[in-house]
């Protein structure tokens, strides 16, 4: 039995069936939800716009297995989402998400019974019901792929949130360690996989590594990335405002008792352990005293390097630039810069400013970083993902590239 079906048989849940294509929201073809192309306006520094538009890549390299985030915001009792006849919202994140990803690679992104809302504000032994359920369904998808598209392919691995937590899970369980985790050639264990793997990115997760390593937390043989041309490791951040320092972990319980049934490596302990941040910017580095928060206050000093590509796209444009109820995509380069930080109460965090240059920048603060919404608990974990998307584009290409050539 593969990893996949052992799961299933032990919590005593039949997984989707990935052969209904009703079950993919991409499938690495033209004509789903992650190959349309994106047009948006670029907006330079001096404020100018020019339009533009995220060109699919003809013959990637490379391939991208995406899981989204919580997209069920039910929140008066836990479930698993199981309704999928109304998917505009799923679709929406997922083409917002992982879509322009097809610029650097093929993107596969399917559907899954997910924890709701509900789901965190349990306690963490039903929550851990509801996640546990979650993570077969993924799991049982990534078996479809390895088997009917991979190929021998190298992938990255790639989720937002809640995607985050089972984008984990599945590194763990796949590439982590040394097993035979299936029954395809090529894709046996943990090993063969782990030689394909480009990079991970389970972003706005709680991804924890040993103090002062770069493994040994969430998982056992997978770093944190050192550098931009660095393949087989991990990008992984929480973002806030800069200034913010209250970035509490959510759902540590669910996730600990989780480890306990085998999904990671090591349960966190605050003793031995801390939350990770690798900085996604590809930007050059900028001098602190050309940075600010979104209140105007110095920042303290530190690596902050620019962001190349904030693409406030789709679903996540729409809360910013909603035009008659439809999102108005724009790329605000080098308007943010993004640092790695220490939090007393979480360990590593993204701490996302504003470039001040001199004399200043028009555009304003498009992602309001100064809002109500991001100095609530969750910081900008809306926008974990846009507030750097460009440069996350551009690490999967390069890490891609460096991966064809070793």
């Amino acid at each position: 039995m593969t990893y996949a079906e052992k799961l299933a048989a032990r919590i005593g849940f039949e997984t989707l069936d990935y052969d209904d294509e009703a079950h993919w929201a991409c499938r690495g073809v033209p004509g789903d939800v992650c190959t349309r192309g994106y047009p948006m306006a670029r907006v330079d520094t001096d404020g100018t716009e020019v339009p533009r538009t995220v060109e699919l890549h003809a013959n990637p390299p490379v391939d991208c297995f995406f899981i989204y985030p919580t997209m069920d915001w039910q929140p008066f009792f836990a479930a698993n989402h199981s309704d999928f006849e109304e998917l505009d919202l799923v679709k929406g994140d997922i083409d917002t998400q992982a879509g322009p990803f097809s610029a650097a690679c093929r993107v596969f992104a399917p559907f899954y019974r997910q924890g709701n809302i509900g789901a965190y504000a349990t306690d963490p032994e039903n929550g851990v019901f509801y996640f546990r359920r979650a993570f077969a369904d993924v799991a049982a998808a990534f078996e479809h792929y390895l088997r009917h598209w991979n190929a021998g392919r190298p992938v990255v691995i790639f989720g937002h949130s809640q995607g985050s937590m089972h984008a984990t899970f599945l590194l763990h369980a796949y590439f982590d360690g040394n097993r035979v985790v299936t029954d395809i050639p090529g894709s046996a264990s943990t090993a063969e996989l782990r030689d394909r793997l480009v990079a991970a990115m389970p972003i706005g997760g709680l991804f924890f590594v040993e103090q002062g390593k770069r493994a040994g937390g969430s998982l056992q043989d997978i770093p944190l990335c050192a550098a931009h041309e660095e393949t087989g490791c991990v990008i992984t951040y929480r973002s806030y405002p800069e200034g913010f320092t209250h970035a509490t972990p959510l759902v540590r319980g669910a996730a600990e008792l989780l480890n306990e049934e085998g999904f990671s490596f090591a349960a966190f302990e605050p003793d031995r352990h801390a939350y990770a941040c690798v900085n996604p910017a590809v930007g050059p580095a900028v001098p602190v005293d050309r940075v600010t928060d979104g209140r105007g206050m110095a920042v303290p000093p530190g690596d902050v390097r620019l962001l190349e590509g904030t693409w406030l796209v789709g679903l996540f444009g729409e809360i910013q630039f909603g035009v008659d109820g439809k999102p108005a995509p724009r790329d605000f380069p080098r308007r943010y810069t993004a640092a790695c930080r220490e939090d007393d109460l979480a360990g590593g965090y993204l701490a996302v400013g504003l470039h001040a240059p001199p004399g200043g920048d028009p555009r304003g603060d498009p992602m309001d970083i100064d809002g109500v919404v991001a100095h609530a608990a969750l910081g900008l974990h809306l926008w974990d993902i846009n507030l750097a998307q460009g440069d996350l584009v551009d690490q999967v290409r390069v890490k891609s590239a460096a991966w064809v050539e070793k």
